[in-house]
C-alpha cells in the first residue's frame, strides 16, 4: 500500500523542502531520497554570517541573481548527491556546502533549500526572491525576471 507522500510523486506533484524540514523523517529512507541526501545527521551553529553565492546561474530559481551576505544557521551536514543541481552554496567554513538544490524525483519536481530558520532569513529579499521564484518553478509556471 503506497502512502500519501509516494502517491504525490508518482502524480508529479512538486515538494517544497525548507531548512528543519532536511531533517524530518530521520530513519525514512523515502525523504531521504526525496530530498538527494543519503546521510541527515548534523552539527549546527547558530547565527553565523554567510555569504551565499550563485552555484548555477543558468537555473530559472537562480537566474540572474548575484551572491548576498545574511545572518542564519550554518548546518554541518552531508551535501546534496549527484542527481541534484545545486543553485546556492555558502561560503562559510562550518556549513555544508549547498545551500539550496533542484532535483527530479520520479515524476516529482522538488527543491530544498537548509535556510530559513528565522525572521533574519526571511528579511533579506534575496531569499525571498530564490522562495519565490523556486515556487513558481515546483508550480511549473513562467517566471518573471528568470
Amino acid at each position: 500500500m503506497k502512502g500519501p507522500l509516494q502517491e504525490i510523486v508518482e502524480r508529479g506533484q512538486s515538494i517544497l523542502v525548507l531548512h528543519h524540514a532536511l531533517l524530518a523523517f530521520p530513519q525514512w529512507q523515502f525523504w531521504s531520497d526525496i530530498c538527494g541526501i543519503e546521510d541527515r545527521r548534523y552539527a549546527v551553529e547558530l547565527n553565523q554570517n554567510l555569504r551565499i553565492d550563485i552555484a548555477n546561474s543558468q537555473h530559472p530559481i537562480t537566474k540572474g541573481l548575484a551572491a548576498w551576505q545574511m545572518v542564519d544557521e550554518a548546518y554541518m551536514m552531508v551535501n546534496a548527491d549527484a542527481g541534484s543541481d545545486i543553485l546556492l552554496t555558502p561560503d562559510h567554513p562550518k556549513s555544508m556546502k549547498t545551500i539550496a538544490w533542484a532535483r527530479q524525483y520520479h515524476n516529482a519536481r522538488v527543491f530544498c533549500c537548509q535556510s530559513g530558520h528565522d525572521n533574519l532569513v526571511y528579511a533579506n529579499p534575496q531569499f525571498r526572491t530564490v522562495i519565490g521564484r523556486a515556487i513558481q518553478w515546483l508550480a511549473r509556471r513562467p517566471m518573471d525576471g528568470a
